[in-house]
């Protein structure tokens, strides 16, 4: 089992290929791939027909088998040379027999081929086959040969048991059929633009919180989990958090990884499929781990099994760098020769050089031949190294640290140092090491846990409550500023997150009619930021030194966080106290509308250049809600306000805007060659038509809240059917949430049988409490609780309220 040998390098715009089975999802992946990144879809299919005017079946029945495969090859080779460029190119069955194969081949050198791959079941199904196994046997034969002239494989995941809360919001909600592609989507789409190198806008407006990669960031963790226990484990972690920053995924079976050639199809299949699954249930940058049942290999240490043979090894490692892995570790006692081949075809993936100690003698970490393997990584071209030995002793904890510091302050050593000891003893050193240190969680242990135990081996909650005890970080004060706020569900929020995350900070409540106060609540030494609510956010802006690229375009703030080092970036120096030499603002109020966007418009809907966009309202809600979808791509938006002066005065700031950003992440800019400008009108009167030379509308977000007096609409607020006339339908936003049910959001889930998909909310409110937790902090967010926490506490304050006698 081998694919085909490259360094994965393309350029921006090389064509990608896609060959497998009918019934894989080609054509459907394709399209998705080529919206994404802006290509052109080329199916042979469709090429036949057009060259020939008929089917390949009519084609063979009128001219016979061998004319049929002569004309079917020569238009291959023509498809392949004519469309080197900006396209995604859909391969038939037929072009992987004889001189096909050395056409694709010949691609590869300079294009990406992607071998798709999906479950027999769902494939007969696609086939209407009778037959599973007719349909398995196909498989197994042509799997081998589709690898064989592939760079990348990408197995198409039948998951039943999809999160329903990370695609609309709410738990034990049917999703609606429209968006049962979504996940698909999302999984395609990310290795696609990895494999390219493209950088699109982010498909998680948490890019937005944490812009760097996680090896960059203060204190990361990785769970290393078996891949063949990971569907088990998930099961069971149900709607709890996952706190880690990457998932360390361990093929360990060794009665799998030794057969004779290394790696057999049906072997390589499995670990795909499972990868797959694994990749879209955690939502985490993915560490591919092969294990070699060495001393030098601390995560497998406990399982039995003789070493992996070298080549055996080897091969597992290309087969991980084919799935496009955000990380991949590679053992640093392989002959160095195949360490530089693995780096030199990795792709985009980053190479950790991965050395364990087991027996490191007395003052191991100071020993000259540490350095020298840090050397060795960098010199072989690893983009990390993760160094660990068995802990002798205490010393040894504060040992390692001194020669991580020596490391870092090395200039001749570039290389981030991940760096701990192992064991009981060394559990002081695992919280201590800011890079990715190894971590537990109980749902996947023991089993999934195949070399530390439950007892060497910390939750991510307690290496935060050690980092905190220890004073290395500091409990800090947090809190939302504004008129009124008194019933904010915002404190309970973000202290249950602070709770669940070991974190000992405390978030309160600032209610003031002016912005006076909030000036000596800047300058404490012990404040971690503040949220400001109506009707500041727009004059609190003269207040701080700095503001987001975000802030800036929205033209308000929701965000401030103090500044204690002007030579550091001001995300970068959190959880500590000290005197505030600086304030920076930034608007999360955006992320909310984006993600719901996101997650809740449908493959047929997804933004293109024809896309139209509503906002209903004009205060700052609307204002986030344009940002976002300018963001998102949207280049055309109507807005119906009330008060049309103040729409007016909407569209003169983001009329023309794209948003895009340059060398400076703090500035934003009109459009440029290479990104199309946003046309923003306002409809006078909801009385009238939808404009006749302009798509209806597949995205209406309504931000008219209790706050906006003026704009407050009738009890009765619906839309005219003309501007509902979608004939894909669409999605619907109501930023409202007191109460949850309006009659707009009746309106919408009426014409569900349409495809219009209604999101309230309580989908949205939390998201930009979400990303405050993780710019106050710079961890990740307990997603699933926070939005718990709002749905249960505006759920009890409702109960509350019906409970109360009439007056």
């Amino acid at each position: 089992m081998t694919g085909t040998q490259s360094n994965r390098r393309y350029g921006a715009e090389a064509s990608i290929l896609l060959i497998g089975m009918r019934g894989t999802g080609l054509s459907t992946l394709a399209f998705m791939a080529a919206r994404a990144l802006k290509f052109r879809v080329v199916d042979s299919e469709q090429v036949f027909h057009q060259v020939t005017g008929l089917s390949r079946h009519s084609y063979s029945s009128k001219y016979g088998a061998t004319e049929y495969r002569r004309r079917e090859l020569e238009l291959l080779q023509s498809m392949l040379s004519q469309n080197s460029q900006s396209c995604i190119i859909v391969c038939s069955l037929g072009a992987i027999q004889g001189t096909g194969q050395e056409y694709i081949a010949q691609y590869s050198k300079g294009h990406p081929v992607i071998h798709v791959m999906r479950d027999a079941k769902s494939v007969q199904k696609y086939l209407k086959s009778r037959d599973i196994e007719t349909v398995t046997e196909l498989i197994r034969r042509t799997d081998p040969i589709y690898r064989r002239l592939s760079s990348f494989e990408f197995y198409n995941v039948n998951d039943a048991s999809s999160d329903h809360c990370e695609l609309n919001g709410k738990t034990n909600e049917q999703v609606p059929g429209t968006l049962t592609l979504k996940q698909l989507e999302a999984d395609f789409v990310q290795l696609v633009e990895r494999i390219s190198f493209h950088q699109t806008y982010p498909h998680d407006a948490r890019e937005h919180s944490f812009p760097v990669s996680p090896e960059v960031r203060q204190y990361t963790y990785a769970l290393p989990v078996l891949l063949s226990d990971w569907s088990e484990g998930f099961s069971r972690v149900g709607n709890a958090d996952i706190l880690a920053d990457a998932l360390q995924l361990i093929v360990a079976d060794y009665r799998t990884v030794r057969h004779e050639q290394g790696l057999d199809d049906l072997t390589a299949t499995r670990i795909s499929q499972q990868y797959f699954q694994a990749k879209r249930q955690s939502h985490l940058p993915v560490m591919f781990h092969a294990a070699r049942y060495t001393s030098t290999d601390f995560h497998v240490r406990s399982m039995i099994g003789p070493p992996v043979p070298d080549h055996a090894y080897m091969r597992l490692l290309n087969h991980g760098l084919r799935l496009c892995p955000e990380y991949l570790c590679i053992d640093l006692s392989i002959d160095e020769a195949e360490i530089l081949r693995l780096v030199a075809s990795k792709g985009s993936t980053k190479i950790i050089g991965d050395i364990h100690i087991e027996e490191p003698g007395v003052d191991g970490w100071n020993q000259p031949g540490r350095k020298e393997l840090v050397e060795k990584a960098q010199r072989l071209g690893c983009d990390l190294i993760r160094m660990s030995q068995d802990a002798q002793n205490m010393d040894d904890n504060f040992a390692v640290r001194s020669f991580a510091y020596k490391i870092k302050t090395d200039v001749g050593i570039h290389v981030p140092l991940i760096a701990y000891n192992t064991g009981r003893l060394g559990r002081t050193s695992q919280f201590l090491n800011p890079i990715f240190s190894p971590v537990m969680n109980p749902v996947f242990s023991p089993s999934s846990h195949p070399g530390p135990t439950r007892e060497q081996l910390l939750t991510v909650r307690e290496s935060q409550a050690a980092l905190y005890s220890s004073l290395v970080l500091e409990g800090l004060k947090y809190g939302i500023y504004g008129s009124n706020v008194t019933h904010s569900f915002s404190p309970q929020m973000h202290n249950a997150a602070f709770d669940f995350c070991g974190m000992p900070h405390e978030y309160s409540i600032f209610q003031h009619a002016t912005l006076g106060p909030l000036r000596e609540i800047l300058q404490r030494e012990d404040l971690g930021g503040v949220s400001i609510s109506a009707p500041f956010k727009q004059d609190v802006r003269q207040y701080v030194d700095s503001m987001s690229f975000e802030a800036q375009a929205i033209g308000a703030i929701n965000t401030i966080l103090p500044l204690r080092s002007k030579s550091t970036n001001p995300t970068t120096l959190r959880n500590r106290t000290g005197k505030v030499t600086g304030l920076h603002g930034d608007n999360t109020d955006w992320t909310g509308i984006y993600e719901c966007v996101q997650r809740n418009l449908s493959p047929i809907n997804a933004i293109k250049p024809g896309t139209t966009a509503l906002v209903l309202g004009a205060g700052g809600m609307a204002r986030a809600a344009i940002f976002a979808l300018i963001r998102l791509g949207v280049r055309t938006i109507f807005i119906h306000n009330r008060t049309e002066s103040n729409a007016v005065r909407l569209v003169k700031h983001f009329q023309g805007k794209s948003f895009s950003k340059d060398q400076d992440p703090n500035c934003y800019h009109s459009v440029s060659k290479h990104d199309e400008a946003a046309v923003i009108r306002v409809l006078h009167s909801r009385d009238e038509p939808w404009p006749t030379n302009v798509a209806a509308p597949t995205i209406i977000v309504s931000c008219i809240t209790v706050q906006e007096a003026e704009d407050k609409p009738p009890v009765n607020f619906t839309l005219q059917d003309s501007w509902l006339e979608s004939t894909t339908a669409g999605v619907a936003i109501e930023l409202a949430y007191t109460p949850i049910e309006t009659p707009f959001l009746q309106q919408i889930r009426s014409l569900a049988d349409q495809g219009w998909i209604a999101c309230d909310g309580l989908q949205v409110l939390p998201e930009q409490g979400v990303k405050q937790f993780e710019l106050f902090t710079g961890r990740k967010a307990p997603q699933k609780l926070m939005r718990h926490i709002v749905y249960r506490v505006l759920h009890e304050a409702e109960a509350k309220t019906s409970d109360r006698p009439p007056a």
